[in-house]
């Protein structure tokens, strides 16, 4: 059969000598009874094959060349989406004699099925679809050669020369000669057992919903902390004595998110998070010491996986009250409680909504150092619920922060300028926190530990005051190259 340029669907098992084929496509029509086998004697040329397969069952439509096959050819595969039962599962989609046509995948150069990233690979003259991620993660223990046994030592035999027989004239006696005992031969040393070798284990590729679930709950938790970051220091500016205060804030920042640990044997692809936001708040004094306030805010990101993860996005809508206390000492309190709305999609989970509660309390100490310096030490702690999906549990965070903030005022005609340098240590702690793809469960890690450091530049004139800001960290699992956020508020 030669086709060129053509199409061929094949409904039934089917038996070809001879398949010469250019520019042409061949589809495997989906079944949900049995799948197919096209048995061909001899393949030639470049085509593209379109097989339905079943990772679940480790069942596909399969391709047996019994004769020589030679040519380049396009595999697209239609799976189930059912998730293997057996671990490194696989299934054969082409059998040749030969191994001399090659295959790969159209388009991208893996299939999702299930929990598990699978790829196209070569095993002998046979072309499968497994999902092994690459090279063995341990290095195999090789066991240790046995100690060469030394030879025993042969007994020494110590001839004895004969005795010359005594003659007639001598009268001395002669006496016998001792025997020589022998040497007892040396103990024999007991072989070494060789050491037990360790099979290596072999990391597995999270498909694009693994991972993309994953993911997101981190992104999503990194958003809301990062909208908390933004108001701890809004309250910061509080502290002047004004009566009341309107203002608005824009933050864009940048999250590295490293990749984690999901499952003893598969790792998250990590992520890059670029953070857009918004918040708008007003606030007034109920007393000399006590000011109260609301606001709202949106935030976007743009989250980008790594790999051939492909991207996602999260969004919130938030408002909330806050409340703070400054003694006339310098000692503060602040409150914060939050509510917000949360969105999260990408291409493998669809578009999905949560709530997020946080509740933040902060103190700190303002030390007045003379000439218009100011050094204040300040610890946070906030705790934060983010609700969940069917295939995801509830999550709950706990942040601790603790930093220090050490400002110069500095005053010229009407202006007031405050540069300032703040340094904080900050963690975050989360309940074993999983989600579900079919039978498999996955770690969410969280940030941990991480170290912020800040410059920025507070001004004021008149009842107008403005402020800018710029900031690093780095963490374990969470980095933050860049963090710039501008205010402007009115007072009076």
């Amino acid at each position: 059969m030669t086709l060129k340029n053509s199409q061929w669907t094949i409904n039934n098992d089917s038996e070809v000598d001879l398949l010469a084929v250019s520019k042409s496509n061949i589809t495997f029509e989906p079944s949900s009874s049995a799948f197919k086998t096209l048995a061909i004697t001899d393949l030639i040329g470049n085509a593209n094959f379109t097989l339905n397969t079943d990772l679940a069952n480790q069942q596909s439509d399969k391709i047996v060349v019994t004769g020589s096959d030679s040519g380049s050819f396009g595999l697209n595969i239609n799976d189930s989406g059912n998730e293997p039962n057996a671990a490194n599962g696989k299934v054969t989609l082409v059998e040749t004699v030969t191994g001399t046509a090659q295959f790969a995948l159209l388009g991208k150069d893996y299939v999702d099925a299930g929990a598990y990233r699978y790829r196209l690979n070569q095993e002998g003259n046979n072309w499968v679809l497994s999902n092994k991620a690459g090279e063995s993660s341990k290095t195999t223990t090789q066991p240790e050669k046995p100690v060469e046994q030394p030879k025993p030592v042969a007994p020494v035999e110590e001839q004895t020369k004969p005795t010359t027989p005594p003659t007639s004239e001598q009268t001395t006696e002669v006496k016998p000669t001792l025997p020589v005992v022998p040497v007892t031969p040396t103990e024999q040393p007991k072989p070494i057992t060789p050491e037990s070798v360790v099979p290596p284990m072999v990391e597995k590729a999270l498909s694009e919903k693994s991972n993309a679930l994953v993911s997101l709950r981190q992104a999503q938790l990194a958003l809301v902390e990062s909208n908390l970051e933004g108001l701890h220091q809004r309250l910061g500016e509080l502290k002047n004595g004004e009566k009341g205060n309107v203002w608005v804030r824009n933050v864009n920042s940048r999250n590295d998110f490293a990749s984690t640990r999901t499952a003893s044997d598969s790792f998250s692809s990590g992520f890059e998070q670029d953070v857009h936001s918004v918040q708008l708040g007003a606030d007034a004094a109920l007393t000399d010491n006590i000011r109260l306030g609301g606001f709202v805010g949106n935030a976007r990101s743009d989250v980008d996986f790594d790999g051939e993860y492909g991207s996602g996005k999260v969004k919130t809508q938030s408002l909330g009250l806050y409340g703070t206390y400054l003694a006339n000492n310098g000692f503060y309190w602040d409150n914060v409680a939050k509510y917000e709305y949360v969105k999260s999609e990408s291409a493998a989970t669809g578009k999905r909504k949560y709530n997020a509660y946080t509740l933040s309390t902060e103190i700190g100490r303002i030390h007045q150092l003379g000439q218009g310096w100011t050094v204040t030490p300040q610890i946070q702690a906030a705790w934060t619920r983010l609700s969940s999906q069917s295939d995801e549990e509830r999550l709950s965070a706990l942040t601790a922060r603790a930093g220090v903030r050490v400002a110069k005022t500095i005053e010229f005609d009407s202006w007031k300028l405050q540069p300032y340098a703040e340094v904080n240590g900050i963690t975050t702690q989360t309940n074993s926190n999983q989600v579900r793809v079919n039978q498999y469960l996955f770690d969410v890690a969280e940030s941990k530990g991480r170290i912020q450091t800040a410059f920025g530049i507070n001004a004021a004139v008149s009842n107008h005051r403005l402020g800018l800001e710029g900031s690093v960290t780095n963490g374990k699992y969470l980095d933050q190259p860049y963090k710039v956020q501008a205010v402007y508020r009115y007072s009076w």
